[in-house]
């Protein structure tokens, strides 16, 4: 069984801009996982919200969650960055 590639006919670009425009997203989630269950809902609309556009387009909705998941990942680094600084002021002087 042979599986149509819906997102074959989308060109480099614009693959990348999509991606791009949901990191701001995926740095939101992360920042909110310092709350938890406000991280894992916002998670959770977001991916049901593609899951469900993608159903009904068929526009690669893997794009966008990728995007997201560089943000997130992005985000987790920025915290985690901020919070090693804390650290080091408050214990190492």
């Amino acid at each position: 069984m042979k599986i149509k590639n819906y997102t074959a006919h989308i060109p480099a670009m614009e693959k990348f801009v999509r991606a791009a425009i949901h990191v701001p997203a995926g740095m939101i989630g992360a920042f909110l996982t310092i709350f938890p269950p406000f991280g894992w809902i916002f998670w959770k609309g977001f991916e049901t919200y593609e899951l469900n556009e993608d159903g009904h387009l068929k526009d690669g909705a893997y794009l966008d969650i990728f995007g997201w998941l560089i943000g997130f990942a992005l985000g987790a680094l920025t915290i985690l960055v901020v919070l090693l600084i804390v650290i080091k002021n408050i214990y190492i002087r």
